[in-house]
């Protein structure tokens, strides 16, 4: 009998973690950065959520946001944000529905398929740290083609705010 070859092994890997993720609920592998929040909540013990919109998983206070980075150094990129028609309601809205209403935001960096770093920070401080970035992107928001707001954290804020959870 023939060996699969690297090709067929990985689909049928492939298929076999879809499998696995739709039998436990935890949505599509293959969609964004899914398969990264599925490792990492297992690595941390933490609860998948079953939609994707919302938080990413629940620990020990709550839903919480997951944002992971292949690069280099660790940062974390919030992007896509909806934008409202004054700033209030849009600060309203980070607050409320987005980045303060997470207690805890992990930002982990992927090396090699693995992670190789875990931060915490809180929400609260998340919003602190990006509010003045989110509100010049809010205030150029027009000048783009899509018009949501970003902002990123840096690997010297997420050093300088948060707590390294791992390696410990």
């Amino acid at each position: 009998m023939a060996k699969d070859s690297p090709e067929e092994q990985y689909r049928k890997l492939y298929d076999r973690i879809y499998s696995l993720c739709v039998q436990n609920e935890w949505g599509d592998p293959h969609n964004y950065a899914r398969a990264k929040e599925i490792y990492l909540a297992g690595l941390l013990g933490h609860k998948l959520v079953k939609e994707f919109s919302g938080g990413d998983a629940i620990d020990d206070q709550g839903e919480c946001e997951y944002k992971t980075t292949t690069g280099k150094n660790i940062n974390a990129r919030y992007a896509g944000i909806s934008n409202y028609e004054s700033w209030k309601k849009q600060k309203d809205y980070l607050n409320k529905e987005k980045i303060a209403k997470y207690k805890n935001h992990y930002v982990a960096r992927f090396e090699e398929g693995k992670v190789a770093e875990v931060w915490r920070l809180k929400g609260s401080m998340v919003l602190n740290i990006l509010e003045p970035k989110f509100k010049n992107s809010w205030r150029r928001r027009n000048e783009r083609k899509d018009p949501r707001i970003s902002a990123n954290l840096s690997m010297t804020e997420i050093k300088k705010y948060g707590i390294k959870i791992y390696p410990k």
